[in-house]
């Protein structure tokens, strides 16, 4: 419970704090590493040498469509309750999204 803005007690919103889990860090573990080195060398290959920005953009891809799957099962990564790694992974998949709008909207 917490006091609300005119001192009376009140029930928490209970979705306000996701829980965080294993399968959470997992996610997170993924998106951190492998997509995170696709992005960054999709995204900005001229800061990188000799990288092709096409075959970062399809490993990116390939790790979007495994989280893909998982969301044709459920609303959220970790079922039907929106955990740490839904937040934690959206900016990284809206940065991949930006970089091409018209070739992601096609997938």
């Amino acid at each position: 419970m917490h006091t609300g803005i005119n001192g009376e007690a009140g029930e928490e919103e209970a979705d306000a704090q996701p829980e965080y889990s294993v399968d959470d860090a997992a996610l997170i573990a993924v998106n951190d590493g492998p997509f995170k080195h696709h992005l960054d060398r999709y995204k900005y290959a001229t800061r990188y040498d000799d990288v092709d920005p096409a075959q970062h953009r399809t490993a990116a891809l390939d790790i979007l469509r495994r989280l893909d799957e998982r969301l044709s099962q459920s609303a959220y990564l970790r079922g039907e309750t929106r955990g740490f790694a839904d937040i934690a992974i959206f900016p990284f998949i809206r940065q991949f999204a930006n970089a091409d709008h018209d070739w992601f909207d096609a997938q």
